[in-house]
């Protein structure tokens, strides 16, 4: 199972390499979700309606199948693996954008002001060294 918001590695296949039982990314054409990637298992072997390659496809933790199937035409991929350590990383960014700009705004202007600071120090040091030649 991938919990939602999970990030995924997907690797790219040629539509007819998928078999049932494998996790595929693909754009859904279903109306609710219309052209957003979704990940979900292929549940019975793939087939051809009307000349396309179909997926029947239903998320681990749903109940039913999905009501529109997975076009090979639509498929980004196969699931290799969840990126774990991405999600949690991502995750705490988005959670805490406004804490992290405000820190990196704090840290940056300190970083000027100590630049300010130095370079008027530098300066006299210089002018004092001047005036003693």
């Amino acid at each position: 199972s991938i919990e939602k918001g999970t990030y995924v590695l997907i690797k790219r296949v040629p539509a007819e390499e998928v078999e049932k039982g494998d996790v595929i990314c693909f754009y859904s054409s279903d109306p609710s979700i219309y052209g957003r990637p979704n990940t979900h298992r292929v549940v019975e072997e793939p087939y051809v309606e009307d000349g396309k390659l179909c997926f029947t496809t239903q998320g681990d933790n749903n109940l039913i199948v999905d009501k529109v199937p997975a076009y090979g035409e639509d498929l980004i991929g196969v699931w290799v693996m969840n990126l774990d350590v991405l999600t949690v990383f991502l995750s705490f960014i988005t959670q805490n954008f406004m804490l992290i700009f405000v820190l990196l705004v704090v840290l940056g202007a300190g970083a000027m002001i100590a630049s300010l600071f130095y370079g008027a120090k530098r300066s006299n040091e210089q002018d004092a060294e001047k005036q003693e030649k």
